[in-house]
C-alpha cells in the first residue's frame, strides 16, 4: 500500500510522529525558533550547525533536504521540535551511514529523542527504507551524557573512543568522541514493538505544493 512505498516516511511512535519537513515550518519560524539555540549548537559541529541559527539557513536547508531525498542518500525527518538524519557513507561503504538527532532544549527529559532515535533506526532496516543501510554509526562527544544516554537506551553499542576526533566550535579545542553502531543483528534490541514504531499512509496529507519538503535541521550530535 502507501505506506509501504513513500519516501519520505511518515512513522508514528508512542511519544512522537517523524515526518517530512514541510514548508509551514519555516514559513512559521518553528525550525529557526528550536534550532537557533546555544544549549542545542554547543554539541553540534559548526559545519553542520549554523549559530545563530537564521531563517535563511533554514531556508537553504529545503533545497539540501528535498535534493537528498530525490537521490535516496539520505533521510531527514521532524519531529516538530527537533529531528533525526541519515546520510549515507558516499566516500567508504555505503551501507554505512551516520545517524543524528536534535531537540529542542525546551523540550528536553520528555524521551522525545530516545524514541524519535529508535524509530528511525528500525525504520532503516525495515524492508521499506530503499537506503540499503546495514550498519548505523554515531559519534556523541565524551562530554555529552545525555546523547550517550539516548544511544544506550535505544540499543546501540559503544564500540570505543576516538581521541582528537572533532574541533570545538568555539576554543577551537580538539574533543574526544565515542564511537556507537547498530547492526541489523539488534533489532531484538528494540523490542517486538520497535518502540511503538509503524508506518503510516497519512502522509500525504501533510505534504505542501505537490510534495515541497524542507529539512529538519537534524545533524551529528557531538
Amino acid at each position: 500500500g502507501l505506506a509501504a512505498v513513500m519516501w519520505p516516511p511518515f512513522l508514528k511512535t508512542d511519544k512522537c510522529i517523524l515526518r517530512a519537513p514541510l514548508e509551514s515550518d519555516v514559513d512559521t519560524a518553528s525550525l529557526q525558533r528550536h534550532a537557533n539555540s546555544y544549549q542545542v549548537a554547543k554539541w553540534i559541529h559548526a559545519a553542520l550547525h549554523p549559530f545563530p541559527f537564521t531563517l535563511h539557513d533554514a531556508w537553504s536547508f529545503v533545497a539540501w533536504a528535498r535534493l537528498a531525498h530525490q537521490a535516496k542518500e539520505q533521510l531527514h525527518l521532524s519531529i516538530d521540535v527537533g529531528g533525526v538524519s541519515v546520510a549515507k557513507n558516499l566516500v567508504g561503504d555505503p551501507h554505512i551511514a551516520e545517524i543524528g538527532y536534535w531537540v529542542s532544549d525546551k523540550y528536553w527529559g520528555r524521551g522525545l529523542a530516545t524514541a524519535a532515535l529508535r524509530a528511525t533506526t528500525a525504520y532503516v532496516f525495515s524492508d521499506s527504507c530503499p537506503l540499503g543501510i546495514e550498519r548505523l554509526e554515531a559519534y556523541p562527544r565524551v562530554d555529552n551524557e545525555a546523547s550517550i544516554r539516548v544511544l544506550e537506551r535505544s540499543g546501540y553499542t559503544c564500540e570505543g573512543r576516538l581521541r582528537s576526533h572533532n574541533r570545538h566550535r568555539w576554543d577551537g579545542r580538539l574533543r574526544d568522541v565515542y564511537l556507537f553502531s547498530f547492526i541489523r543483528d539488534d533489532l531484538h534490541k528494540l523490542g517486538e514493538r520497535r518502540d511503538g514504531f509503524e508506518l503510516d499512509g497519512r502522509a500525504e496529507q501533510m505534504r505542501e505544493g505537490g510534495g515541497a519538503l524542507r529539512p529538519s535541521f537534524s545533524q551529528r550530535v557531538l
